[in-house]
């Protein structure tokens, strides 16, 4: 062989090897960009993953916060099933003013044109007139939503007097009071 042909022989090995070494330096940096770009797309499932999870927690703290705020309207408004809840309140607030009451539930509904469905009570109560305006002060002071309606307010002429009041002091008082409670949701 010739010295040209040796020199061309070991100067196409030197390409075919740089070529070689070229081929598997950009291979590798292939497969580390692939493994890059899998890690990347998994990273980004990830953190849509978390992000879909932080929304859904947000949302059921909402809720949370949604079901605290409605309780604190439970307690303010009332509930739809229990009226005897509000009689007893009422007839409580009577006994411990002294006063001797006679309630009746009337009707339970939303009229056309009101915003909110009540309980409306009839409600006689018979005492001294002092106790009557304590009793009313103290329906005023109740932590649940209430309406006095009508007062009709008359001297006792049935003759039942105590021994420990005086007879010109005696009245009888007819209220129509409303209570408002919420109705129930189709969720709950």
């Amino acid at each position: 062989m010739n010295s040209d042909n040796k020199k061309y022989l070991v100067f196409a090995s030197i390409i075919i090897l740089l070529t070689g070494l070229c081929f598997f330096a950009i291979f590798s940096t292939f497969k580390e960009i692939e493994e890059i770009s899998d890690n990347f797309i998994k990273e980004k499932k990830e953190l849509a993953l978390l992000e879909a999870k932080a929304k859904a927690l947000k949302e059921v703290e909402g809720y949370e916060e949604k079901e605290e705020k409605r309780e604190v309207l439970k307690g303010l408004f009332g509930e739809s099933e229990k009226p005897v809840e509000r009689i007893l309140l009422l007839r409580d607030l009577a006994e411990r003013n002294n006063l001797t009451v006679d309630i009746s539930l009337e009707r339970e509904h939303k009229s056309p044109g009101e915003e909110w469905p009540h309980f409306q009570f009839s409600v006689r109560v018979r005492g001294n007139f002092p106790d009557l305006f304590l009793f009313l002060e103290e329906i005023r002071t109740q932590r649940w939503l209430v309406l006095i309606g009508e007062i009709t307010i008359r001297k006792d002429t049935t003759g039942v007097l105590r021994e420990d009041h005086h007879s010109s002091q005696r009245v009888v008082a007819d209220l129509k009071i409303k209570t408002y409670f919420l109705e129930k949701d189709d969720d709950n």
